[in-house]
């Protein structure tokens, strides 16, 4: 509430600005230092009236489901994400590099002991250029509140990283996780990952590339239990071709684009669990992105595939606007936690 009521109070102090300055008798016998003070003031009253009022009209009639209709939606989330504080778990911030993005939040019930048969891996999204673990405290409560030990991994980010950089971080940290939860006696616990839009991509990076999963010292089918996606993208063939992307994997035909492509490093055969959520009028990450990948896993063979199409509803919707927004909510907690149980 509080973002709307601010932003149409400045929408109106400045329309009624804009009927001043509009309806004003010009000043006679003003210094050259008054005019450009009074020049400058108007140029900020009329740029301020123009953008306001195009935002407004943009919020009105942009499409649902286009690029536009997400993004102009995007402050509001932000907004009511960082106001959510966790109730169900306690969080330890945990570094795995120097860099201050490369850190870790381990989540541990509060109030019951450990479950010991899964550990939860969630990476957040943000079109690889913003977001972060803090806006995704209700994830934490969400596996928290079944007794799942969860960890929320940051990573740098862009324009100043692309995939290689995030890739290694995602590597680094999964690694860090990995020793501290051996640490605490859980050393058998299969690792369940997954993330939302740019994070259900690095995810599926993280559990679907074998050959860097060996670098590491690592074999998929011993590690992992599941992988789960929220509008992840995970097939960026079929992905608008924005800047944040390109910023991201490069150019479509560059081996850097192939390399940050979960769809290309899926194998003859794939047998690993997945649960994938996605809405039909995506407006940031195409929804044949998760439809694609899902033909693709069962072309190779794999029947433990979980796929919930939610009709007609937007990104920000399926991925994090029902952590608040009633209205939003499409059972995406029991779809997580019914799969979970079944792994």
């Amino acid at each position: 509430m509080l973002p709307y009521i601010l932003f149409y109070s400045i929408l109106t102090l400045t329309s009624f600005g804009f009927y001043k300055f509009w309806t004003r008798n010009k000043a006679k016998n003003s210094t050259l230092g008054q005019k450009i003070l009074r020049g400058s003031y108007h140029t900020i009253l009329i740029f301020s009236f123009l953008l306001l009022w195009t935002f407004q009209i943009a919020y009105l009639v942009a499409p649902r489901g286009s690029l536009v209709y997400e993004l102009i939606r995007l402050p509001v989330l932000i907004y009511n994400l960082i106001q959510i504080e966790p109730q169900s778990v306690e969080i330890e911030k945990v570094s795995y590099g120097t860099d201050p993005k490369q850190y870790l939040l381990v989540c541990k019930p509060k109030d019951q002991p450990i479950n010991k048969d899964k550990v939860i891996v969630y990476i957040h999204g943000g079109g690889w250029h913003t977001g972060s673990p803090e806006r995704n405290y209700h994830m934490a409560d969400v596996f928290g509140q079944e007794g799942y030990l969860v960890i929320l991994m940051a990573y740098r980010l862009g324009p100043q990283n692309g995939f290689y950089e995030l890739r290694s971080d995602i590597d680094q940290g999964f690694l860090k996780a990995k020793d501290i939860v051996d640490n605490m006696g859980l050393d058998s616990t299969k690792w369940v990952v997954g993330g939302t839009s740019a994070g259900g991509n690095l995810a599926a990076l993280l559990v679907y590339d074998r050959e860097r999963l060996n670098k590491l010292g690592l074999q998929q089918k011993q590690v992992f239990g599941g992988f789960f996606s929220l509008v992840g993208a995970l097939n960026l063939d079929v992905m608008p071709k924005t800047i944040a992307l390109k910023n991201y994997a490069g150019e479509t035909e560059s081996e850097q684009f192939k390399a940050a492509n979960p769809i290309q490093h899926l194998e003859a055969s794939e047998t690993l669990p997945v649960l994938l959520i996605h809405g039909t009028n995506d407006g940031l990450v195409n929804y044949q992105s998760s439809t694609s990948f899902v033909q693709a896993l069962k072309d190779r063979g794999n029947t433990s595939v979980e796929f919930h199409t939610v009709n007609n509803a937007t990104h920000l919707e399926v991925g994090a606007q029902w952590y608040y927004d009633p209205s939003t909510y499409h059972n995406q907690r029991e779809l997580m936690l019914n799969w979970l149980n079944k792994l």
